[in-house]
């Protein structure tokens, strides 16, 4: 049936990416990708090492002009995935009167 090898494709896509391995390296990836980003808009080219100081100049460099607008969509979305799906906290987390052994245990911390 297509539709389960639709669906075991996709549990298999969701397994891969909440790995906490795959997920580590993945973050660096993007931190890096990102840092790269900005450092094509700081008119220094210095960032992050100072830090590229906001507000940006009102001329857009034209090594970032022609970055394809997907780059900064995949970081944004790749951050979201992670912040909602693989970090998301658990209620009891957030519990300040809950003790330790009652607090759920996470592969990621």
């Amino acid at each position: 049936n297509e539709q389960n090898k639709i669906r075991i494709q996709q549990l298999t896509f969701q397994t891969q990416l909440c790995d906490p391995e795959f997920t580590f390296r993945s973050l660096g990836f993007t931190l890096f990708l990102s840092t790269w980003v900005i450092r094509q808009v700081d008119p220094k080219k210095t960032h992050p090492n100072p830090l590229a100081e906001i507000p940006l100049p009102e001329e857009v460099p034209l090594s970032f002009r022609v970055l394809p607008e997907y780059i900064i969509e995949d970081i944004v979305e790749y951050f979201l995935f992670v912040v909602q799906c693989v970090f998301a906290p658990s209620p009891l987390l957030l519990d300040v009167n809950a003790s330790p052994k009652e607090r759920p245990r996470t592969s990621l911390r």
